[in-house]
């Protein structure tokens, strides 16, 4: 539950210090590359065990507050997954889409789960 906890602080930091005119249409649809975004800084070693990751530098800054604050918890904190292009995203959803499982579901249902 704790995690939880940390999850909505850095929702709630990262909202606070990133104004929703600052981001384009292109970063929402994942029409960008952030390794050449100025926004974008690419995540520490000692945050992340995957290389080449980017965040929005206001959530990055919003991740090490509370991954300090969660330290003080005796909680560790690791980023397991970060921005992503829409064509990385679009393959997720697809490979996830035409999982055996749902032969013979409904569509609804398919996207619900």
């Amino acid at each position: 539950m704790a995690y939880m906890k940390y999850w909505i602080l850095l929702s709630i930091l990262t909202l606070a210090q990133v104004e929703c005119a600052d981001i384009t249409k292109d970063e929402l649809l994942g029409r960008c590359n952030p390794a050449q975004h100025e926004d974008f800084v690419k995540i520490s070693s000692e945050y992340t065990s995957k290389s080449n990751i980017y965040l929005r530098k206001e959530a990055y800054t919003a991740f090490q507050e509370m991954e300090e604050a969660a330290q003080k918890d005796g909680i560790n904190l690791t980023i397991i997954s970060a921005t992503r292009n829409f064509n990385y995203q679009k393959s997720i959803w697809e490979r996830k889409w035409d999982k055996p499982k749902y032969m013979g579901w409904e569509r609804i249902e398919v996207a619900k789960d």
